[in-house]
């Protein structure tokens, strides 16, 4: 068999990284031979050439390597030792590493901007921006390396939840249509919840940053209509042809089975916790019950009435196939948390205190009802909010809005004006709608209290969430 390498000069040094085993006389990161058992195998094991830096770590005895591409300016020692402390986390999740994986590889691929990731069953793909790599000689956990190790977090666990255990009508899977399952919120809901938990778990951030990103998450869903329109087992089966397909509309028509997926993680992992039980507990259980032929609908339901738990049972079919608002005030108390709400200053206002004026006084600022993306020239709407000023005057998302009560609005003025205006009564805006110069009334209104708050109000039970999250069981 001939193999084929690089021939271009530029390319003489190009590598190569993939899960596949590598077929005896090929060189370790070499081209050359790799085989794959089948055709799943071939498909599940993503490559990357070219040039890279390499880092390996063990975790029971099985090898890990960190491939990132380029030439960049980072710390590689650290973002090695620090993705094995969060794959040590969430091995303690389940006890062990699963029993057939031999090795696993952290694919990065490195851009000037970018973010994702793709789980495979001994490897991932991700995507993310050369500036989101830890500095050298900068101890602080940037915002956008936080983001990283999240990431790296999410897709790491997805090495047990979900290219392993999934749900039932994944088995088989049938690549030649698309497959649908009502358990989305489950297997991305709950490892949304857990990556970010991980990190700090793991020492690597701290009890504030962890709570602040806990509170972006209950922000982002509590302030779309689409909280209380549709179900999360309609979101996950929808997921072909509306998650992945949004549209517009999507704010007020579309809930994350991500997102609010993760805060029904909260919310039971809460719940359990009056019960001395946790989530993690229940997740072995799924593990050891249905790793073989995966999850049925209400397999966790079916846990919770084993554990003599039908109340919870019942209450979690209402948030999963109910639009319902979910009960985070009532339950957090049980984590050593109380939760508030206040009214957002900005679009991108998710989290932390209200700013105040020179005066100590929170800055009380108008609502569009709308996000929008912004110039000098105007603000464009990127979503409407179903209720907001803006629907209520009319306008749409692709509208160019130029001015309110006569003054120019955009990216400069937005903030200064949606202070300054007066609420409650009738002004006129100005937009382009494509080539169309129109006018309308509008009346803005303060905006609701969706920026979520949470405050430590009993430090023991914090700990013990904490422990719990932390500790490793007996297998």
């Amino acid at each position: 068999m001939e193999v084929l390498k690089p021939t271009e000069a530029w390319a003489k040094d190009w590598r190569l990284a993939t899960p596949l085993p590598a077929i005896a006389g090929t060189t370790e990161l070499g081209f050359g031979c790799y085989l794959a058992a089948d055709y799943q195998q071939l498909i599940d094991s993503p490559l990357l050439a070219g040039h890279f830096e390499v880092s390996r770590f063990d975790i029971d005895g099985v090898p890990h390597y960190l491939v990132v591409s380029g030439r960049n300016c980072f710390d590689m020692a650290r973002f090695s030792a620090d993705l094995a402390r969060i794959c040590q986390q969430q091995k303690a999740l389940f006890g062990a590493l699963p029993d057939d994986l031999s090795a696993y590889w952290f694919l990065t691929w490195v851009t000037d901007s970018g973010f994702g990731g793709l789980e495979h069953r001994d490897s991932t793909l991700l995507l993310c921006s050369r500036f989101d790599l830890p500095a050298n000689n900068q101890p602080a956990l940037s915002e956008g390396y936080q983001t990283l190790l999240s990431l790296c977090s999410h897709e790491y666990l997805h090495t047990w939840w979900v290219k392993r255990l999934k749900p039932a009508e994944f088995h088989p899977y049938r690549l030649a249509q698309e497959q649908y399952s009502r358990q989305l919120w489950i297997y991305e809901g709950f490892t949304s919840y857990l990556d970010d938990l991980a990190l700090y778990s793991s020492g690597l951030q701290n009890e504030a940053d962890y709570l602040r990103a806990l509170e972006k998450t209950i922000s982002r869903v509590t302030r779309n209509p689409s909280n209380a329109v549709q179900s999360l087992e309609d979101s996950s089966f929808d997921a072909w042809t509306k998650f992945y397909k949004q549209d517009e509309n999507a704010v007020n028509a579309v809930a994350s089975y991500y997102a609010k997926g993760a805060l029904v993680a909260l919310c039971l992992d809460a719940a359990l916790s009056q019960q001395q039980r946790s989530l993690p507990e229940l997740m072995r259980q799924l593990w050891t019950q249905h790793l073989d032929g995966g999850t049925p609908d209400g397999a966790i339901q079916a846990i919770l009435q084993n554990w003599q738990l039908p109340e919870l049972a019942a209450r979690l079919t209402a948030w999963v196939q109910q639009p319902e608002i979910l009960p985070l005030a009532e339950l957090l108390p049980a984590l050593g948390l109380s939760l508030s709400f206040r009214q957002p200053q900005g679009q991108d206002d998710l989290n932390g205190p209200a700013k105040e004026t020179e005066e100590g006084s929170p800055q009380q600022s108008a609502w569009l009802g709308a996000l929008s993306q912004g110039n000098e020239l105007c603000l464009k709407l990127t979503a409407v909010y179903h209720g907001g000023p803006a629907h209520q005057a009319g306008l749409m998302v692709g509208d160019e809005v130029l001015a309110l009560a006569g003054y120019r609005l955009n990216q400069s003025s937005q903030a200064e004006l949606l202070k300054r205006l007066p609420k409650q009564q009738p002004i006129e805006v100005q937009l382009f709608r494509r080539d169309r110069l129109l006018s309308s009334n509008m009346v803005l209104t303060e905006p609701p209290a969706t920026v979520a708050q949470l405050t430590v109000t009993d430090a023991q039970l914090l700990s013990q969430w904490w422990a719990k999250a932390a500790s490793e069981p007996q297998v």
